[in-house]
């Protein structure tokens, strides 16, 4: 289950508001999946081989069609993987993900880190049989910035 469905389904509407969703659907088909990366802890079972464990962010994508959440650790400034994937049951009885949705967590993950070590959270992800996009928060640029969103006159 989604992390928080009420914060996608808001999100969700807004992108069809503007005509995001709509053009996905037009082009690749019915959205079929949702998911959402957000944050959490690194539980205490997982082996992290590194002395400074709190320089670690932990990443956890939650789904609308598992009801298990599936986590990493990264070091975003090396864009490494610092743990194994572990998955969090939401439900008795849940089935594990197919390796292919572990796969897409990492792959999507790492795509919406930037080359410092940036990100935006929560990241939202849909999905059908043949394609995907993600919705990532950015920071609103400041009010003098120029295209590019360096401030005007400091490039």
């Amino acid at each position: 289950m989604l992390k928080n469905p009420e914060l996608f389904r808001n999100v969700e509407t807004g992108l069809r508001s503007t005509g995001t969703i709509p053009a996905f659907e037009e082009a690749h088909g019915k959205i079929l999946g949702r998911a959402m990366i957000t944050l959490t802890d690194i539980p205490a079972s997982i082996e992290v081989q590194r002395a400074d464990k709190e320089k670690l962010t932990a990443f956890e994508m939650t789904f609308d069609f598992c009801n298990v959440a599936l986590g990493v650790a990264v070091d975003v400034k090396r864009k490494t993987l610092e743990s194994s994937v572990w998955g969090r049951y939401q439900a008795p009885g849940a089935r594990p993900p197919a390796e292919d949705w572990v796969k897409f967590f990492i792959r999507t993950l790492f795509e919406n880190i930037g080359d410092d070590g940036a990100y935006g959270i929560p990241m939202y992800c849909f999905v059908n049989d043949t394609a995907d996009f993600t919705a990532v928060p950015t920071a609103p640029l400041p009010k003098n910035a120029a295209p590019g969103g360096t401030p005007a006159g400091e490039a």
